[in-house]
């Protein structure tokens, strides 16, 4: 089988998708706080072929990643280079140590109140244990960097929006394949280098902790990496930051389609927390998925954008929601809306895909239910070549009087 080396892999700093495994936490999460730093270790890389044979392995080790507010949006550090067999790949998984650490240091909570904690209330990572233990964090003292241990061995994967092909002469890519050859070619005329198949972790660090003010403990939100091949376009944070704080993130490639969708909600059921990954009866040929799940979205960026896509769980979905009015400078409001998904199916430039559908209320087994419209706010864009057209100096942030200034 022949082999072909990748340019080097990047950690960039913008988004993310679930781990597979979560801390023990025994508080309620009251709100979010976007914290100063936050480490991880990855020990491995792996990718999954399409047609669901055993993942391939393409890197191993121990590299500590660190991502910081004071980083620049999407730069690029070198974590060096990997080299990729040949072949159809759906899907990418991160293997993490146990124990990351966590800095927060006098960032400011956004939530409910509780315990005397507001938002806009200064928070410090003070304990010696680990981060969930009550008392962890305070409203004033010296911040330390502080283990959040998430137990067992956590892991992100990745479901890609196109399959990734991997051919020294594109001999066996189909139609609809991101092909790193021919990506690679177009890449080299316009002055590049020859092989764009930089391998990317990403992390929005934006409400990426949720904290139980009660207890002053603090775990991970749904906020974790995300792996993608090929050039990162951008990325539009919008959020609702009052007292029951929610966000909603959408990722772009270099030409504007969408890579991944992923979100939060801290303490309210009227906003949606599960996005876009679903397990599918039915889906277009040829379609990337890991079993039977699938990133499932229909978005435009035409005017001021429209997107649907399911609300998983378990069971199937919980509601389609839409977007509209995400492309806008920020500040913008972005209207949501959950319909009930009696029909379970979707329609989108690959096709139609069909799912179990049950209603926005939660079904048989959703869990909590979501409002049928709900509103955020535009609060981060990060667009360094400005696709969108809505940010001409990367990163753009929003001013919401509840800000700590990141956004």
């Amino acid at each position: 089988m022949k082999r072909i080396t990748s340019t080097s892999v990047l950690i960039c700093l913008s988004s993310l998708i679930p781990l597979s495994a979560n801390a023990t936490f025994s508080g309620n999460g009251t709100g979010f706080v976007t914290p100063s730093e936050l480490t991880i270790h990855i020990t491995g890389l792996s990718l999954t072929p399409v047609d669901g044979s055993a993942g391939v392995s393409i890197w191993s080790g121990d590299q500590a990643l660190s991502f910081k507010r004071s980083d620049t949006s999407l730069a690029a550090t070198s974590l060096g280079t990997i080299t990729i067999p040949e072949g159809r790949y759906s899907a990418a998984t991160m293997s993490m140590g146990s124990s990351f650490t966590v800095k927060i240091n006098g960032n400011k909570y956004q939530g409910a109140t509780s315990g005397g904690v507001s938002t806009g209330t200064a928070l410090y990572s003070v304990g010696t244990g680990d981060l969930t233990a009550n008392s962890a964090l305070a409203t004033s003292g010296t911040a330390v960097s502080t283990t959040l241990n998430m137990g067992g061995n956590p892991s992100s994967q990745t479901i890609f929006a196109q399959v990734i092909c991997v051919s020294s002469s594109d001999s066996f890519c189909q139609s609809g394949d991101y092909d790193i050859v021919k990506q690679g070619n177009a890449h080299a005329a316009a002055g590049g280098a020859t092989t764009p198949a930089d391998l990317n972790i990403l992390m929005d660090l934006y409400h990426s902790i949720r904290v139980d003010a009660a207890n002053l403990s603090a775990t991970f939100s749904n906020a974790y990496p995300i792996v993608l091949f090929g050039n990162v376009g951008a990325s539009i944070h919008m959020a609702n930051t009052g007292t029951s704080p929610a966000d909603i993130g959408l990722l772009f490639s270099a030409d504007k389609s969408i890579q991944a969708i992923y979100g939060n909600s801290a303490n309210s059921v009227q906003f949606p927390n599960g996005f876009a990954m679903i397990n599918v009866n039915s889906a277009p040929s040829g379609y990337p998925k890991v079993g039977s799940q699938a990133f499932v979205a229909n978005l435009s960026t035409s005017g001021s954008g429209t997107a649907s896509f399911p609300m998983s769980s378990e069971a199937g979905s919980r509601g389609l929601i839409g977007l509209s009015g995400f492309i806008a400078s920020v500040n913008g409001t972005v209207s949501g809306t959950c319909t009930d998904d009696t029909s379970g199916t979707l329609t989108n430039s690959a096709g139609t895909f069909t799912w179990t559908g049950q209603a926005c209320s939660g079904g048989a087994n959703g869990g909590p239910g979501v409002s049928s419209s709900f509103s955020y706010v535009i609060e981060r864009i990060v667009d360094p070549n400005n696709i969108l057209g809505v940010c001409s100096s990367s990163p753009c942030r929003g001013s919401a009087t509840d800000s700590d200034g990141y956004q």
